[in-house]
């Protein structure tokens, strides 16, 4: 009867947890999930406001934030931001150097993606017009599919 009281207890001091991890989902921001081919390593997300440094430069980015992959997403979001436009460029850093690796001529090895789906030039990164959307501030949530 001790233990169960004791699970009851700790069950009972979680509550307030699970409160705030569903309130966490609904908050106003930008939530961006991917699919990534595999769990190794984690996902990185960065939210730019302009072109300038779009999408490999994320020191230059607006936001930037890692999420870890559980059960084979991985769920990156963006707090407090103010409504405009933005673009969004994904990586699935699979051996967790926190850079992109590339082959000998500079194409990606590990999974990357942007918003809008934009694609890859045929010798550079998408670029921020076509990945680029507006934010009209509140939640808004979106899928990005990953390229290897």
């Amino acid at each position: 009867m001790k233990t169960f009281s004791r699970y009851l207890a700790g069950a009972v001091l979680l509550l307030p947890l699970a409160g705030d991890l569903s309130a966490a989902e609904s908050k106003p921001g930008i939530e961006i999930t991917t699919h990534p081919r595999s769990g190794r390593g984690k996902v990185g997300c960065t939210l730019f406001a302009s072109e300038r440094g779009f999408p490999a430069k994320s020191e230059l980015a607006h936001r930037r934030t890692w999420a870890l992959i559980v059960k084979g997403k991985a769920i990156c979001r963006f707090a407090n931001v103010k409504p405009g436009t933005y673009a969004v460029a994904v990586l699935h850093d699979e051996n967790g150097n926190n850079k992109m690796d590339t082959n000998w001529v500079g194409m990606p090895k590990e999974g990357y993606g942007a918003s809008r789906d934009a694609k890859p030039g045929t010798f550079s990164g998408p670029k921020f017009k076509d990945a680029r959307f507006r934010y009209p501030g509140g939640r808004v949530a979106m899928t990005l599919k990953l390229r290897y």
